[in-house]
């Protein structure tokens, strides 16, 4: 890219490894998508979409395609002297970076997988593991949202779908934690250490399928299996990866949702108080987390064929970063797009995606949240008991614990 271009754009109107980009970067989102909303920046040598349009446009043109991250850790490693074999596994079995037939067959795979119980037969079962979990937390003065609510419903839940033991899931939550981080720029020493865990988990993962592969029933693990090709060992590890993906992405978005709806009401207390008096509002107030605060905030592309998006001519081989973050409160798309309606919205926000590589858990996900909403709504009212801890990645926006206290005010809602 030119000096000319970066100079054009100066590289301090978006700074993308800013602190606030972690817990709040929708300031500098609207700088930006008012100032220069395709915008180069020189910091990571990519162009910048925040405009609702502009996103959409990209993720739905097969010519931008994503970019493969397992071949940038693999220089890297090759440089470093490090061997990162069980994060690049896990990469290579990544849905989204996968292209063509690998992708469609892919695709169908973890569609089998998800569609294999039908929403309205899963329903039940989540509604018990999230009761299960709420029954817990009802007679406490003080817990943690997220550790001990948000996060380990959709564990379960996929655990379930994919027929792991229960017991495995501290274990995996604990080697999967920050997993996400590499999609982000962080030091070597992070790398190294979520290689370990990595290596560890694909080993738990590649016993559980072998198990499974002795059972006569069928489950989420031996449909991976099945549609993994190769043989012998490599189609165990590459099985486990996708197993692995399929359980920390089919997770991730999830609790991410789950943390930041607790989050929200706890900011906006009318919000919390109409909530309970009206468990109704639940699926739109999901929605309007879910748009508000985008679990995956930042999505990477790069280009195969000249395209022009708001004047600007991006050129094959140069990178995209949408961000989704940004999209979803563009204030040309959505009327007060900072805030939550209680209003359905006509307009789609791009939270889970789009094009090709739509999530095919949007769904689901939807239902745990709803599902946990309403279960949260029932317990006694609470409010923060401090600020609480945000995961450390840009990429990825969601907190990993958040303390809260029951209250007395009986205002805040309906008796119990």
């Amino acid at each position: 890219m030119t000096s000319e271009v970066s100079q054009a754009h100066p590289q301090q109107l978006f700074n993308p490894f800013a602190k606030d980009m972690v817990a709040n970067p929708y300031a500098q989102y609207q700088r930006l998508r008012s100032e220069d909303p395709v915008h180069w920046s020189s910091a990571i040598n990519a162009w910048v979409l925040t405009r609702f349009d502009d996103v959409r446009a990209v993720l739905n043109d097969e010519t931008f395609e994503a970019v493969e991250t397992s071949k940038i850790l693999a220089e890297v490693a090759r440089k470093s002297g490090r061997d990162y074999g069980p994060i690049i596994r896990v990469l290579d079995a990544t849905l989204f970076f996968k292209r063509g037939p690998e992708h469609r067959q892919s695709r169908r795979t973890i569609s089998k997988i998800v569609n294999r119980v039908p929403l309205r037969q899963l329903e039940p079962t989540i509604d018990d593991i999230a009761s299960s979990l709420a029954a817990k937390l009802s007679g406490r003065i003080e817990y943690d949202a997220v550790e001990e609510f948000a996060d380990p419903l959709p564990h379960l839940v996929m655990a379930h779908i994919l027929g792991l033991p229960p017991k495995d899931i501290p274990v995996l939550s604990e080697m999967l934690s920050d997993m996400t981080l590499i999609f982000d720029t962080v030091p070597m020493r992070t790398y190294d250490r979520i290689n370990s865990k990595v290596a560890a988990a694909l080993d738990l993962l590649s016993s559980r399928i072998e198990e499974a592969n002795q059972s006569p029933a069928e489950s989420g693990l031996s449909i991976i299996y099945d549609g993994t090709p190769g043989s012998g060992k490599d189609r165990l590890a590459d099985a486990a990866a996708m197993t692995l993906f399929t359980f920390r992405v089919g997770s991730e978005t999830t609790m991410g949702l789950i943390g930041l709806l607790i989050h929200t009401l706890l900011d906006q207390p009318e919000l919390y108080r109409l909530a309970r008096e009206n468990p109704t509002l639940a699926p739109v107030i999901v929605s309007e987390v879910l748009r508000l605060e985008s679990n995956v905030q930042r999505s990477l592309r790069v280009g195969q064929e000249p395209r022009l998006i708001g004047g600007k001519i991006i050129q094959p081989g140069e990178r995209v970063l949408l961000l989704l973050g940004a999209a979803n409160r563009d204030p040309i798309t959505f009327v007060r797009p900072n805030d939550v309606s209680l209003e359905s919205r006509a307009e789609q926000d791009v939270a889970f995606g789009g094009g090709g590589h739509f999530c095919l858990g949007a769904s689901l996900a939807r239902l745990e949240a709803r599902i946990a909403l309403e279960h949260f709504l029932r317990l006694p009212p609470v409010e923060r008991a401090d600020e609480g801890k945000w995961y450390l990645g840009q990429s990825i926006h969601r907190l990993t614990q958040l303390p809260v206290r029951t209250i007395g005010d009986a205002s805040i809602g309906r008796s119990r």
